[in-house]
């Protein structure tokens, strides 16, 4: 192994990008990219910068020859596999996400629609127009769990593609130099609209509920606030499309660099809390939909959402913390 193999190797092993190994070391980037592809090498005095910094020692880093000693000194600090993915599964990737997440977030979307039928419906039928109450909520219901399965549809069809490349996010990869400068190149120019769109989706999410306020404040009418609150749901609705739209290409950046929430030392806590969170959300499901049948209110069970969401970020935090603490 050569010492730009070795230098490129390291710093990943750190989840460091050639940005922060360079201000850690006090050179430019392009010094650190000129001697991860060979242009260049480092002086003696960078050397022993980055032996420091790497917990290694200089004869590891100079000797293109791995000895014995040394390399059990590295294996030891890093004892999980490292998995090398070639170009050609990151392409795929990539396109993959590109092409499904569009589907994943018309999914959620269909799913957070599903109401509005019934709200329209029953807020009809509150002013005798047209249907009754029963026929409302048993047509409501049916349309309900046609948008369901239509969403259900719609994360299988792309979830199992995907899964397949589920070891992206959980365990430790290395990628080719030549890849790394093209996918950081690929997210600087789309990072500008993914901040837009999530801007744009916190506003939606926000501004959707002021026709329900104005309409409880100043209206009277009979079923005036079954329509507010089913003209909520469609804005609601664009607001988490854009965000699953842009986080999930965002996140399929992420998870090549190995940056952000998926940065290595992260990706070591993240197994068990993913088990954890795909349990919780199983159970607020099932809870969501026995309570909503059981009671019929439909207008007001939505609410178990948002407070499910509060409870599993302190809940995911906790079980994080507990992680770390057996780990000590």
């Amino acid at each position: 192994m050569k010492l730009e193999e070795k230098i490129a190797l390291l710093r990943k092993r750190n989840s460091w990008s050639q940005e922060e190994f360079a201000f850690r070391l006090g050179v430019s980037r392009q010094a650190v990219s000129k001697w991860e592809m060979g242009a260049s090498m480092p002086d003696l005095d960078n050397v022993l910068k980055m032996s420091e910094l790497f917990a290694c020692s200089t004869d590891y880093l100079l000797k293109d020859e791995t000895t014995a000693s040394a390399a059990e000194e590295m294996t030891a600090e890093k004892p999980e596999c490292v998995k090398r993915v070639s170009d050609e599964t990151c392409e795929s990737y990539l396109a993959l996400v590109q092409k499904t997440s569009w589907r994943i977030a018309l999914g959620v979307a269909l799913c957070i629609l599903s109401p509005i039928a019934m709200f329209v419906l029953l807020g009809c039928a509150e002013r005798g127009v047209l249907i009754s109450e029963d026929v409302a909520s048993g047509v409501g219901i049916a349309v309900v769990l046609i948008f369901v399965a239509c969403g259900v549809i719609l994360f299988i069809g792309s979830g199992i593609p995907l899964s397949k490349y589920e070891y992206l996010e959980k365990d430790e990869i290395e990628i080719s130099e030549r890849l790394e400068m093209w996918v950081r190149e690929k997210a600087a120019r789309e990072n500008r609209g993914f901040i837009a769109a999530i801007a744009v989706g916190v506003a939606l999410c926000i501004l959707s509920a002021v026709p329900l306020i104005l309409v409880g404040a100043f209206s009277q009418e009979d079923g005036a606030e079954l329509f507010a609150l089913a003209g909520l749901f469609p804005v609601v609705a664009i607001g988490v499309f854009l965000f699953v739209r842009f986080g999930m290409i965002h996140s399929g950046n992420e998870k090549l660099l190995q940056e952000g929430e998926i940065a290595v030392t992260k990706k070591r806590g993240n197994k068990q809390a993913s088990v954890f969170a795909e349990i919780y959300w199983c159970f607020v499901t099932a809870g969501y939909l026995i309570v909503s049948f059981v009671t019929m209110d439909w207008h007001k069970t939505w609410l178990i959402w948002p407070v499910a969401g509060i409870l599993f970020a302190v809940l995911d935090s906790l079980v994080r913390v507990i992680n770390k603490a057996k780990k000590k």
